[in-house]
């Protein structure tokens, strides 16, 4: 609103306050005046006063009006701005706290869901555990690899795990250096980078706390590696 009434006022003060609008007011003060209370050097004051420093306060006061107009319109756009960043502070503030405070819930549910596949994993090898000791059952050993158990107890093919991430089931033999003392079948099951934990099977089907350097955990006839 100031910036507006300051450039009126420059806009009717500017003419005055020119060398023209001064000479005018010289020309003015100089002509001749009818005698009276306003005669002579008085109504030359007076026409001055009216056309040369009256226009100059209203071209300074017109001045000021607009670089106040331009502060209040540069705090108000500062004012603003505070808002808005308040506002997306406040915004980021919630979205931090309700993160964090679901953080423990979707952590649980995404264990809850792990779980529930890698169960889902177990049963899927039951029938390459059966295919393992059907092949040991006839040969009197357990095959070298799951290769050998196809197409005579697989015909189908070995099955894959049913997980997208961990596709494949691995197979060892018991070589005197890994703990049990028959076969290994297990999953790599890794939840990052440089982790390897791993979901497995053994025949005898007796776990200790730790193997392979990590916490076991059971789902069912199968054990969770946590390394």
């Amino acid at each position: 609103m100031g910036t507006l009434a300051g450039a009126a006022g420059l806009c009717l003060a500017a003419p005055l306050c020119t060398p023209t609008g001064a000479r005018l007011g010289q020309a003015l003060a100089a002509a001749p005046t009818p005698e009276g209370p306003l005669s002579g050097p008085v109504a030359a004051t007076v026409v001055f006063l009216l056309l040369v420093i009256a226009p100059t306060f209203l071209f300074l006061g017109a001045a000021a009006g607009v670089v106040l107009g331009f502060v209040g319109a540069r705090r108000q756009e500062a004012r603003v701005k505070r808002r808005r960043s308040f506002a997306w502070c406040t915004l980021a503030l919630a979205l931090v706290v309700g993160g964090t405070a679901l953080l423990p819930a979707a952590t649980w549910r995404a264990g809850l869901t792990r779980r529930a596949w890698l169960a889902h994993a177990a049963g899927r090898g039951g029938v390459v555990i059966a295919a393992v000791e059907a092949y040991r059952a006839k040969y009197g050993r357990p095959p070298a690899s799951l290769g050998v158990l196809v197409p005579e107890f697989l015909p189908d093919g070995v099955p894959g795990t049913g997980m997208l991430a961990y596709a494949e089931f691995d197979y060892q033999v018991a070589d005197g250096r890994r703990p049990t003392r028959s076969w290994e079948l297990s999953v790599g099951t890794p939840r990052g980078f440089a982790n390897f934990d791993r979901l497995l099977y053994w025949p005898e089907r007796r776990y200790p706390r730790e193997v392979y350097g990590g916490r076991v955990s059971p789902i069912g006839d199968w054990a969770y590696v946590h390394e």
